[in-house]
Parts: C-alpha cells; sequence; structure tokens
C-alpha cells in the first residue's frame, strides 16, 4: 500500500451543502428507525483519511474492517464504556493521487454522563498532558464542553495506527442533523445487495437488526442510482 493522506477537507467538501432528496429519506429510514428503537445517542462525526492508500477491492475492505475494529475496542477502553458507533466505509475517486481509495465516516456516541463525572485513569492522564483546562473543569464539576470532548476524542482515534497525526487526516465534528449526517455516509450504496459494502456491519452495533431485504422504500432507491463520490 502506498504512502497517502488526503486531506480530509476534500473529503468533506460536499457535505455542508448535501441535499437529501427522496431517495436519500427512503435509504435512511431503516437506520433512523434503528437510532429511535435503540435510542442511540450519536453525538460526533469522525471522518479518517488513512495514512496508506487502501484501494477498493477485498484486500482492502479487509483492512478497514479490522481498522475499525481496532479503534472500536480503543475507543471502548479508553472510556471503559460500551459507547456505540457506525462506520461507513467510501471511496474518494475524484480527490488525490489514487483514485478509487476509501477512506472511513464514523458516527460515535459520546461517553455517559457517569463517565465525565469519574473520568478513566487514561481520561484523566491524557486531560492533564493535553488539556489542563479540560482537566481543570471536571475538577471543579463543570461539564467539559465539547471543545474539549472532540480534542480529547481525536487524541483517542490517533492511539489507532491509520490515524494521521496532523489536522489534514483527521476531522471530528458534533452532529447537527442526522437525516441529513446519514444519507450522506450511505450515498454510495449501489444496491441492496452492496449496502454492507459502505456499512460495517461486523463493527456497527445493533446494524444486524437491519433487515433490507424486506424493506420496499429501501429498495426503491435504487431503479435510478447513479454512482456518487466522496
Amino acid at each position: 500500500m502506498n504512502i497517502i493522506k488526503i486531506d480530509t477537507t476534500a473529503l468533506l467538501k460536499n457535505y455542508s451543502n448535501y441535499t437529501l432528496n427522496n431517495n436519500d429519506k427512503n435509504r435512511v429510514k431503516g437506520l433512523l428507525d434503528l437510532i429511535k428503537k435503540y435510542d442511540i445517542r450519536f453525538k460526533y462525526f469522525i471522518t479518517i483519511s488513512p495514512y496508506t492508500y487502501v484501494p477498493n477491492n477485498d484486500a482492502g475492505k479487509n483492512y478497514i474492517t479490522n481498522e475499525n475494529r481496532f479503534l472500536r475496542k480503543t475507543i471502548r477502553k479508553f472510556y471503559k464504556s460500551n459507547i456505540r458507533m457506525w462506520f461507513f466505509t467510501e471511496t474518494h475517486s475524484n480527490v488525490g493521487n489514487h483514485p478509487d481509495g476509501l477512506h472511513r465516516h464514523i458516527m460515535v456516541e459520546d461517553a455517559p454522563e457517569e463517565r465525565w463525572k469519574y473520568p478513566t485513569k487514561d481520561m484523566q492522564n491524557f486531560l492533564l498532558k493535553y488539556q489542563p483546562e479540560g482537566w481543570f473543569s471536571l475538577r471543579s464539576a463543570t461539564e467539559l464542553n465539547d471543545l474539549h470532548k472532540v480534542e480529547l476524542l481525536k487524541r483517542v482515534c490517533r492511539l489507532c495506527r491509520q490515524t494521521p497525526n496532523g489536522k489534514q487526516g483527521l476531522d471530528i465534528r458534533k452532529i447537527d442533523d442526522f437525516q441529513k449526517l446519514t444519507g450522506y455516509c450511505t450515498k454510495q450504496i449501489k444496491s441492496v445487495e452492496k449496502s454492507f459494502d459502505v456499512i460495517d456491519a461486523e463493527n456497527s452495533d445493533l446494524i444486524n437488526q437491519l433487515d433490507l431485504s424486506k424493506n420496499v422504500q429501501f429498495q426503491s432507491t435504487f431503479s435510478r442510482y447513479k454512482n456518487v463520490f466522496a
């Protein structure tokens, strides 16, 4: 795999202006129903541009799946909490010098309120080292703001070998529109059968509860499908 790092600004250039159409809304309905049914409280949206060029083939997809598994384990271990996540794999065909390479989007919950009241040893050490203001906020019983939480989560993501250290390789932002974001993350799904080429069902919580084959609205979205790239 060749060394590459694509600026996440390029990968996310269409997100802010992304507009949902009826196909998008039909495609994401089942996912939004899962969020509501199981009270999944996704708060942050992560985009990772890998250090290495990851090809859009079986080997590349397996590589991404393994990296997702490691990131999921790392986040849960760091916060000592069963934080829920959804992972999406996308092709960045229109940016960079390596067309058809893969990158990742992740939707992730915040750590529970109780964890912020009683932070783990790792949380304390990271805050003291990198964000002393955040540490003092917790010590004074003041709620940690989203800016500090995002910066801490970035540090955790960078414990994984495929997460770049520079600002251009990692973007984390607060989620403000679930429907729009879910539509954006699933926009490259070409068919019901290919859904899990985009959605990492192995590492995404409760996705196994989603039966797309019985979702008529979901299937109807592919009658006029066109390739969409990040």
